[in-house]
């Protein structure tokens, strides 16, 4: 295609230079090409058919080339990610030991959590590549060629058909016979012809269509792939900058330490110093005894921090810096309006020019000396993030706030019973208008309601003080509408596990639409439907995409029972005898809370925390914010390879919920392990933390992990044993 539209010698140079890999002669050679090519249009490329195989195999083999590469990425971040999440687990059940408990430093810990929270935000980053998007382009492409080697096929059988009636006829009218066969015969030449000749066209047409697109085919798979790869990885090492730099704050200049690791005789046994500075060895730090009248270079390895650096007199002589707030300090990942307070600026600052979100730049709707209104800009995936302030010379006045904001997903609902309907909430704003709404107009049962996506784990954020013993998710409804009615059923809710697949787990953002417009479909043609849905303005808008979303999620749950407690993959609490049910096992019954009598109200907010440490789970319920009750059980191991979706059964005398966007555990602690166990330390991290102002509304929603009311392991034959 190149040779065709710039001349031959051009051509070869840029070929030559590209096989090469001189990147600079490349450059040289394809500007060149534009200056050529700018003053005069693209020409349509003549494409003889005769020649398929040599128009249309480069491309192919480039297409698969992308979509071998766009898979093997895929696989292996997958593989990073499983990588990352084994040696959690691995330390998380160190940890949980009597004897590894005790085994890190308080600094050491709280890196290994800046570490976790990492590879909880970093394999997010690299599921959300893109690239799958390349492999299904990639796909279609590669369809058409399909397309195109079908219609040759056929073309070329009509060619050979007509080949056959040709030389029938010609040996025929060289010896004449039968004149009637030599009609019959002539006809069937014609005829044959005219199929040969409609075939040939159509083939034309396909490759013309094929080879048009070109441009369009080699930006789709090509350079779509290349611009996916190079953004995961940026985005893993932008993440990747702050958790660097807290290991190296770590040894800050003036932090007190004690070394650590030496035999008893060895001089350097109870040797306690400050960090003096940094040595050119990686790896290595210089300290001093307090008065400075001994210097030592050691291995980071042997030294722990045991406190903060002391601040100098000039730093404490300086004025505080200008600081940022902004309210709300969490909101969704498609955007949203929040408030920045500016404290500490002068009055004669410059007027403020920029507002930067996740380097972003965010809309200043309004703005005055002390505060900002601003349009919070879309984010690419949940976390904290920074907040930057430019002023008119911004090069000289910028303030930054580091995880002044944290995005979060909206949840939504998915699969649901065919008594729900799930909608949109009616005050909610743009950003956030998901099916998070499930409604149940009638009948008491087919009212389960799961949501489209797995609930995100809690502690991502690197401010945040994190369990080290488990990993913890959390998710919560509020009650809009209940009925007046007598009924021994009640509202239940907990986590449920997908069935194992191939494919992934159908997201909110691609659910929703096509959920909604298959339930527009249902509701016209009158079929009820185990997946039902939220009905939508336009039913004819996506009846395809909504029917492989149904097929998908069937796929992921399979068919919804009538009630929850019979969910064979879920781990619920509530309905109307108050019971714990695992895998549509009874576990027995939980004091504390009985929906049938608590949850009567409108408004009424009813949380579910899970807990996974060790293969162990831990099921807490709160409402209204109280701690209701908990429960454990143990985890089965063919669940563990899949991420827990929320899941309610919307029953008894409720029959309206939502689900409330970006919500955490409430404040109030759980009680903690027995003085001097293995959680003591955590329980104590917990329950007393550093009073001060940077102290974020995560860390104060922290607890240690519970030990519920009721403890449970599924026997052999499925049966709960204490």
């Amino acid at each position: 295609i190149g040779s065709r539209l710039f001349p031959p010698s051009l051509w070869r140079v840029a070929v030559a230079s590209a096989s090469a890999h001189n990147h600079s002669r490349y450059l040289q050679a394809m500007a060149v090409f534009r200056s050529v090519g700018s003053h005069k249009q693209r020409a349509p490329v003549h494409v003889p058919t005769g020649d398929l195989e040599g128009y249309l195999k480069p491309q192919q083999g480039l297409v698969m080339a992308v979509k071998e590469m766009a898979q093997e990425v895929l696989e292996h971040f997958k593989a990073l990610c499983l990588t990352q999440q084994k040696l959690m687990r691995a330390a998380n059940s160190y940890l949980a030991s009597d004897f590894g408990f005790a085994a890190l430093d308080e600094s050491a810990m709280a890196m290994l959590q800046v570490a976790s929270g990492f590879f909880d935000e970093g394999g997010a980053r690299l599921g959300k590549s893109g690239l799958n998007e390349v492999v299904l382009a990639c796909d279609r492409i590669l369809g058409e060629h399909r397309n195109i080697a079908d219609l040759m096929k056929e073309r070329d059988e009509a060619h050979r058909e007509f080949e056959h009636y040709n030389g029938k006829v010609a040996a025929m009218m060289v010896q004449p016979g039968d004149k009637a066969k030599l009609d019959r015969n002539q006809e069937k030449l014609n005829s044959a012809q005219t199929v040969s000749d409609n075939k040939r066209l159509h083939v034309d047409a396909a490759v013309r269509t094929v080879v048009g697109r070109r441009i369009f085919h080699a930006r789709t798979t090509l350079h779509s792939a290349l611009q996916a790869y190079a953004r995961s990885v940026a985005a893993w090492g932008a993440r990747a900058s702050p958790v660097v730099k807290a290991f190296e704050d770590e040894y800050r200049i003036g932090t007190p330490v004690e070394v650590v690791g030496f035999p008893e005789d060895s001089e350097m046994h109870g040797f306690n110093g400050v960090v003096c500075g940094k040595s050119d060895d990686p790896g290595m730090v210089c300290i001093s005894l307090a008065d400075g009248s001994q210097q030592k270079v050691l291995r980071a390895e042997h030294l722990v921090p045991v406190g903060e650096p002391a601040e100098t007199e000039e730093e404490e002589a300086k004025p505080a810096a200008p600081a940022i707030r902004v309210n709300p300090s969490r909101g969704s990942c498609d955007g949203c309006d929040a408030e920045v307070a500016l404290t500490g600026f002068a009055s004669d600052s410059p007027a403020i020019t920029d507002v930067l979100v996740g380097g972003e730049a965010a809309q200043i709707l309004e703005a005055s000396s002390e505060s900002l209104r601003i349009r919070i800009p879309p984010g690419s995936v949940r976390g904290p993030v920074r907040v930057e302030v430019r002023r008119d010379g911004w090069q000289q006045y910028v303030t930054v706030a580091e995880a002044a904001f944290q995005y979060y997903e909206a949840m939504g609902f998915g699969a649901c019973g065919h008594h729900i309907e799930l909608s949109t909430p009616s005050q909610a704003v743009p950003s956030e208008r998901t099916l998070s709404v499930a409604t149940r107009p009638a009948s008491l049962n087919h009212a389960l309601a799961i949501t489209a996506a797995p609930v995100p784990l809690l502690g991502e954020d690197m401010a945040m003080f994190r369990s080290a013993v488990a990993l913890r998710r959390y998710f919560e409804v509020e009650v809009l509408e209940v009925a007046d009615q007598k009924t021994t059923k009640a509202l239940a809710i907990g986590f449920a596990w997908p069935l194992p697949c191939s494919g992934p787990t159908p997201s909110a953002s691609s659910t929703a639409p096509a959920l909604a417009a298959s339930a527009s479909t249902a509701a016209a043609a009158g079929a009820a439907d185990e997946l039902g849905s939220q009905v939508p303005d336009d039913a004819s808008v996506a009846a395809a995409s909504a029917v492989q979303a149904r097929a998908a999620l069937q796929a992921t749950w399979g068919r919804l029972p009538e009630d929850g407690a019979e969910m064979a993959r879920a781990f619920l609490v509530g309905g109307g005898r108050s019971k714990a049910h695992l895998g549509g096992r009874e576990l027995g019954k939980v004091s504390g809370w009985r929906p049938v009598l608590d949850v009567t109200a409108v408004g009424a907010v009813v949380g579910a925390l899970l807990e996974e440490s060790g293969g162990e789970i831990s099921l807490t319920i709160f409402q209204n914010g109280v701690r209701r009750c908990s429960i454990s059980a143990r985890l089965p191991a063919e669940w563990g390879n899949t991420a827990p979706h929320g899941i309610v059964d919307v029953n008894g005398n409720v029959r309206r919920i939502e689900l409330r966007q970006g919500a955490l555990p409430p404040a109030e602690p759980l009680p903690g392990p027995p003085p001097g166990g293995p959680g003591a330390a955590a329980a104590a991290a917990a329950t007393s933390p550093e009073p001060s102002e940077a102290a974020s509304e995560a860390e104060s929603s922290f607890y240690p992990p519970s030990r519920s009311t009721v403890s449970a392991d599924l026997g052999p034959r499925g049966r709960a044993s204490d």
